[in-house]
């Protein structure tokens, strides 16, 4: 053994002593939730290094109505070891903008009643043998040493431009439902959590300049030596336990009743800041009136790293950064303020009412779709509440079955239109058949019934028919499996001359801000015109660094496996006949293929620097130009994508997905267009399409209505 080695281990010791002596402390608070299962956790966070290690006990009693001879827990920190599997919300590349690198957990020892215990890692399943069974009743105790490495990722499990969030941070306890442990691992798509209630005492010793944010209560604060601190948390009848932190948060609160609002935000976005404490206070009264009590003490709202979106942990909103700089600059924003009130609604279902947000996500998802509109309805905007449910009708053109689980889903489009779209309104239609006030108590009856519980299809089904009847359940059963195809022959006469591009300048905006647009197509445009018979090259640069070149090679390779799924998909006669070659490839050939794509951008794709002033929009160093219009770019982080006809031959095509640095490509890949998540129309946003500008020291930024036109 050598002496680095001794003195981690004297370390280990010493922490694992102060958590015995900590944790063993009388809690009058334990006596209050004695059937849960109990986590105590001891932490030490090296942000520098982004290097976390932890000791956890869970104090585990067998309810699972038979004898047990192992026990399953998650590792989804280790979904981040590859890209491949990394949880997307937006497009994989764009969770990380300085280039892939991992994140991971290591188990480094497993006790069971204090004897050292027999384990094994699968990837995200950790199983832990015990020596003699666990019968029905007994408890265990099990100790774990473990190890994160956190990835520098703007992603929920990360730490990125001073903002950590551990999300999946520790080993956290399968549910067994009294034939199995239910193991899964965590989905590209949507999201796969599913746990029982249990209590969380957890103390995390970081730098003394970084301000958390957690699921429960700070009970305690203690500086610590060479500028660290040790904060102390508690967390009671909770599904799980998350920690945000940065030592940039600026923090303010609110009273709703006794229950405390804390929202904690960049000092840049005060205003948005502030909204999130007025729309957090009036989900919370609307939600407790509607649903039931909110049983906790505290809310905390965070602004996080995450791209344009939101999600929900117990006490804890994780509300993206482009969503708090949007509500700077528009004041009143209906997506942020959709965006915390759909993850104040969580609360209720998927943290009071629990459900296996993998194999029945609409349990959370559809029913918070629903209420957040409803929200708006019931507070007399009710052209919101049809912009976001009752209008989706018409549009959804292809669905599932709003009981699909996760994995039934190809892509974040189909998910979206079947378990948040389609899954709404059902649940709309089940509202008006069955009136306000009658409605309002099957919520309420869910509440009862499935507080700190999970519920399930079958169960919710048999409270449906409870409360309204066998007919009004089985009516409500057979809209919720209905599904909808595609015609097959939608796409059968579109050409990519009817892909022309557009530009529009917003009213009133600055001359230096534009929109390049997908004229009149909807989000799968994209993958249509990819999807087209013919060949391709997707065309990457090598004269970049070596990261540089590496992101615009998976970009590539990505565009390629996509338009080869999509192709299939439609059942073509003849498929998309694409391949990836290297800007000195392309360079080489003597003759272009149907449609060139090229990735990147002319400082480090030596193709596209040969044909840059070939085509109708062309870079210039810190300009775009088009036509006799130059425009100038104010970010370097900017990136568009574009269709134009072939310089050399009009009946073919090329297409260009612009990026400075590597990030964006998978996102404009998807479409030109986004998409809220809540269905709220058609969203200009600069960070996934077009160019973003400054006009008096702000970044401007245009809405479009449903028909691509510019809001007044």
């Amino acid at each position: 053994m050598n002496s680095n080695k001794k003195v981690f281990v004297i370390l280990i010791c010493l922490v694992v002593t102060f958590s015995f002596i900590y944790f063993n402390k009388a809690k009058v608070s334990d006596t209050q939730f004695p059937e849960n299962n109990t986590y105590k956790i001891q932490a030490t966070y090296d942000k520098e290094k982004r290097l976390l290690k932890g000791y956890q006990i869970l104090e585990y009693t067998n309810r699972a109505g038979k004898d047990l001879e192992e026990l399953k827990f998650h590792l989804f920190a280790n979904a981040y070891r590859d890209l491949k599997t990394v949880p997307e919300v937006s497009g994989d590349l764009e969770h990380y903008p300085e280039g892939f690198n991992e994140g991971k957990t290591t188990i480094k020892e497993v006790k069971a009643n204090e004897e050292a215990a027999e384990f094994k890692v699968d990837n995200q399943i950790l199983s832990v043998k015990l020596k003699k069974k666990l019968l029905k009743g007994e408890s265990v105790k099990i100790e774990m040493e473990f190890e994160d490495l956190i990835p520098k990722t703007n992603n929920n499990y990360g730490v990125y431009d001073g903002i950590t969030s551990l999300a999946y941070w520790y080993p956290i306890l399968a549910v067994h439902d009294g034939s199995d442990w239910q193991t899964r691992e965590y989905g590209k798509i949507g999201e796969s959590s599913y746990s029982d209630m249990a209590n969380y005492y957890v103390n995390i010793t970081l730098p003394e300049d970084e301000i958390t944010v957690s699921t429960g209560i700070k009970t305690g604060e203690h500086k610590e030596e060479k500028g660290y601190k040790k904060v102390e948390m508690e967390a009671l009848n909770v599904r799980d336990f998350v920690i945000i932190s940065s030592d940039k948060f600026v923090k303010k609160e609110k009273k709703a009743g006794e229950i405390t609002i804390n929202s904690y935000f960049l000092p840049e976005n005060k205003a948005a800041g502030e909204a999130t404490l007025k729309y957090g206070e009036k989900a919370l009264k609307y939600f407790e009136n509607l649903i039931g009590p909110y049983p906790y003490k505290e809310l905390d709202i965070a602004e996080t790293n995450m791209i344009n979106s939101g999600m929900e942990y117990p006490q804890l909103l994780s509300v993206g950064r482009g969503l708090y700089e949007e509500e700077e600059n528009l004041k009143n924003s209906v997506i942020f303020e959709t965006t915390v009130v759909h993850e104040a609604a969580h609360q209720w279902f998927y943290g009071i009412i629990g459900n296996d947000q993998q194999k029945e996500p609409w349990l959370d998802e559809s029913f918070v779709t629903y209420l957040t509109a409803k929200y708006f309805k019931d507070n007399g905007r009710e052209e919101i509440f049809n912009q976001q449910v009752k209008n989706n009708e018409s549009k959804l053109k292809e669905y599932k079955s709003v009981f699909s689980t996760v994995n039934d889903f190809d892509g974040w489009n189909s998910y979206l239109d079947t378990v948040y779209k389609r899954g709404s309104l059902v649940l709309y239609k089940l509202n008006e058949d069955m009136g306000e006030e009658k409605f309002k108590q099957l919520l309420q009856e869910i509440y009862k019934e499935y507080k700190y519980k999970n519920l399930n299809t079958e169960k919710f089904l048999d409270i449906l028919t409870k409360t309204e009847g066998e007919e009004r359940s089985q009516i409500f059963k057979e809209d919720a499996v209905k599904e909808k195809k595609a015609k097959a022959d939608i796409n059968k006469n579109i050409k990519l001359s009817d892909l022309p591009v557009e530009l529009r300048r917003a009213k009133n905006a600055s001359d230096k801000v534009i929109e390049l647009k997908n004229k009149g197509y909807s989000i799968n445009m994209t993958f249509d015109f990819l999807a087209v018979k013919g060949d391709a090259n997707i065309v990457y640069g090598t004269e970049g660094n070596e990261e540089q070149n590496k992101d615009m090679r998976l970009a590539a390779e990505m565009i390629l496996e996509t338009s080869i799924e999509q192709s299939s998909m439609k059942k073509q006669s003849e498929k998309f006949n694409g391949k990836v070659v290297t800007d000195k490839e392309a360079l080489d050939m003597k003759e272009m293929p149907d449609l060139t794509i090229i990735v990147g951008n002319p400082d480090i794709n030596g193709y596209y620097k040969e044909v840059n002033d070939k085509l109708d929009i062309q870079i210039h160093g810190n300009k775009i130009s088009i036509v006799d219009l130059d425009y100038d770019i104010k970010d370097e982080r900017y990136f568009f994508s574009y269709l134009v006809d072939n310089y050399a031959d009009e009946e073919k095509k090329i297409m260009v997905f612009y990026s400075r640095d590597g990030t964006g490509i998978s996102t404009t890949y998807r479409g030109y267009y986004y998409y809220s998540t809540f269905g709220g129309g058609i969203k200009y946003n600069p960070d996934f399409l077009g160019l973003i500008a400054e006009k008096d020291g702000k970044k401007e930024v245009m809405i479009f209505d449903e028909e691509g036109k510019v809001k007044e």
